[in-house]
């Protein structure tokens, strides 16, 4: 599916924002581990479906999936803790504290509404045990152990989606 009109890649912290937001209004927190797989998934979406990440971010791998570090640190402060508080960055030209939002056309705030609702319904280990039966993942195992191995590609990201129906769980019932 392409769109007439662009899409502009987001602040992760925005998008992370955006998916706790409508995880507290839903009642249903996510910690820090299930934040990381649905923005992933997320993520895979948009390049699968609009051939642009939907994040300005590199996922890492690490031993429980996909990780956006930026994103991570903003939040590593919660452990395994339930995460209800939004993010905040500091301006630095005025030292304002501002709360990252997405910006986006309608049609995109349609797509990133419907498909994280969607996510939100797996549970934290259904998500990681996804994305570690994913080649993604699993054919850099032994690296990831070792801690070096590479980040994900947006290409690689987008021919395994293209590829995998199964694996788009922001499409399932």
């Amino acid at each position: 599916m392409n769109s007439s009109k662009s899409l502009i890649s987001q602040d992760p912290l925005a998008v992370a924002n955006y998916v706790i937001k409508k995880a507290v209004e839903k009642d249903n927190p996510v910690t820090n581990l299930k934040l990381q797989k649905i923005l992933f998934f997320l993520q895979a979406a948009f390049i699968n479906e609009f051939d642009t990440p939907i994040m300005d971010t590199k996922f890492s791998r690490w031993p429980f999936g996909p990780v956006s570090k930026d994103v991570y640190y903003s939040f590593k402060d919660n452990g395994s803790g339930e995460i209800r508080d939004e993010a905040q960055t500091i301006d630095f030209s005025d030292f304002n504290i501002l709360t990252p939002r997405i910006k986006l056309d309608d049609i995109y705030m349609d797509k990133i509404g419907e498909y994280t609702t969607q996510l939100l319904k797996y549970p934290t280990w259904k998500l990681v045990q996804k994305t570690h039966e994913q080649s993604l993942w699993s054919d850099y195992e032994e690296d990831i152990k070792n801690f070096n191995a590479k980040d994900y590609t947006t290409e690689e990201i987008k021919e395994y989606f293209s590829s995998h129906s199964e694996d788009k769980l922001w499409q399932m019932n």
